[in-house]
């Protein structure tokens, strides 16, 4: 019983860092493109990516 519960939690804890990554990913996106306007420069770098 233990041993599938630690596997469990791994498991969700590997899920909930990709989510996390993806949300970050969308977030920085998403700032880029309302923000890439006002100071070009920088945000222009981060559009490429």
């Amino acid at each position: 019983m233990r041993e599938s519960a630690r596997k469990d939690i791994k498991r969700n804890t590997v899920f909930t860092v990709i989510q996390v990554s993806i949300l970050l990913a969308s977030i920085t996106r998403m700032f880029c493109r309302y923000f890439g306007n006002i100071k070009t420069g920088i945000f222009e770098d981060c559009l490429r990516q």
